[in-house]
């Protein structure tokens, strides 16, 4: 159950998730910047419902030169053959990474304007 609580002039949200797995420290939800406590209310319910039907999906805080480094090592590099690796790599440097105005951006914040300007 979300936690309604005003800050200054606002309210904001407090939804706990429990605790990590690997480093038991506590997950949560927050949103703050409601004018109305139902507004901050009726934003914690759907948050709730998406929770309760495995609907809800976390933004990524990684960056997309991360993503595609990961995406790299963990899964297309064992699909090909290792010569290959090297010029592949190359070309993710030179093409995707380097020239790329969004590299150091979060790929949730990554926009349509962002992909049509690269």
């Amino acid at each position: 159950m979300a936690h309604i609580r005003k800050r200054g002039k606002t309210y904001s949200y407090v939804i706990d998730l429990g605790r990590e797995q690997l480093t038991g420290k506590r997950k949560q939800i927050n949103k703050g910047g409601f004018i109305r406590k139902k507004d901050a209310e009726a934003a914690a319910r759907k948050i709730e419902m998406a929770l309760d039907e495995n609907r809800y999906i976390e933004l990524s805080k990684e960056t997309f030169s991360e993503y595609i480094e990961n995406w790299f090592v963990n899964h297309y590099q064992n699909r090909i053959k290792q010569t290959t690796v090297a010029s592949s790599k190359y070309i993710i440097d030179k093409h995707i990474l380097r020239e790329n105005p969004f590299v150091g951006k979060e790929v949730s914040k990554i926009t349509t304007e962002d992909i049509d300007g690269f």
